[in-house]
């Protein structure tokens, strides 16, 4: 993978900020992103993290139908943030917590990165007032 670096000085240097492993995991968190970018699947995933969710109760939280609930669902499973069973007629959601802590592992890394350019200028600053 190559590396694009940006030169302020000898001493401050921009990075690409993460070392993605491989293609799957780099598509698997654009689609663990896209999937948050809607805040009914924000609380719909907040929910599952503490109990089990049936779209039905999921409809009648937020007045929508069942289809776009159901939407709403796969968008988040095939994102590998939660998964499903079927109990009767009724589809349960839960957390699956795989697709969550390679987002984590993702911005925890991002936030190092940002944390060591920030003492980088901090320290290109002190030494060039």
């Amino acid at each position: 993978m190559m590396v694009n670096s940006v030169h302020f000085s000898a001493e401050l240097q921009l990075t690409q900020p993460y070392g993605i492993l491989n293609r799957m995991v780099e598509l698997r968190l654009d689609d663990v992103f896209g999937a948050l970018s809607n805040k009914h699947r924000r609380d719909i995933l907040r929910r599952c993290a503490f109990e089990e969710q049936s779209a039905s109760r999921l409809c009648n939280l937020y007045g929508i139908t069942l289809a776009a609930v159901a939407k709403h669902i796969t968008v988040l499973e095939r994102a590998g943030l939660i998964v499903t069973r079927k109990r009767g007629k009724e589809r349960l959601a839960s957390l699956d917590t795989g697709a969550v802590k390679e987002a984590q592992m993702y911005l925890k890394d991002l936030e190092a990165f940002w944390a060591s350019q920030l003492d980088s200028l901090e320290a290109h600053l002190e030494r060039h007032p």
